[in-house]
């Protein structure tokens, strides 16, 4: 949900004191680094994540359906999943790789 906050207002705010938010931004960069070592890997992401396609536009409503899940319980986000024509809500592991390649588009925004 913070990277959906994160995109709208064009910047997010750290949490000071907090370690979680720190090792976030850590590994956000060591990520970032890594993609920077793979030429053209970040301008790939970037119109990826920027597209208008479908598959895009499903992964911004996911982190909206699972912003809603944490906030409200599952039973909010299977009945929001169910009435978009999706047999469940995707569990966090299985959106964890493409959030963290959103997070490194953003990174800008986010470090």
């Amino acid at each position: 949900m913070n990277l959906l906050i994160c995109e709208e207002q064009k910047n997010i705010r750290a949490i000071p004191g907090c370690p979680a938010d720190a090792r976030l931004r850590e590994r956000i960069a060591e990520l970032c680094t890594l993609l920077d070592l793979q030429p053209g890997a970040m301008q790939d992401l970037e119109a990826l994540f920027s597209s208008e396609r479908r598959d895009v536009e499903l992964f911004r409503l996911l982190l909206r359906l699972k912003g809603l899940e944490i906030y409200f319980g599952g039973g909010i986000g299977a009945l929001l999943s169910r009435r978009l024509g999706l047999m469940r809500m995707p569990e966090d592991g299985e959106m964890k790789p493409a959030l963290w390649l959103y997070a490194a588009v953003m990174r800008d925004l986010i470090l």
